[in-house]
């Protein structure tokens, strides 16, 4: 929690489940937000990234593993 408030997140972002505002900078999601994201990491120096699609109550999302591998396609090249 140290880390996120050196970082500029107050109190109300870092407890309980955690701000909007957090959890949007965090963690990636849509489309676009998603590969600059993962993009974000190659250029920084990644040579590995885990990435973990997860549905609505935090469920593995499956379904979502086509559209997934398709925006991956390319990044870090």
């Amino acid at each position: 929690m140290n880390n996120l408030r050196r970082l500029g997140y107050t109190d109300a972002d870092v407890t309980g489940d955690g701000s909007d505002r957090l959890l949007s900078a965090v963690t990636p999601h849509g489309t676009a937000e998603f590969a600059a994201g993962i993009q974000a990491h190659v250029d920084a120096g990644a040579d590995h990234v885990v990435i973990q699609p997860l549905a609505g109550g935090g469920t593995f999302a499956l379904d979502d593993l086509p559209v997934l591998a398709e925006t991956l396609v390319g990044l870090g090249a």
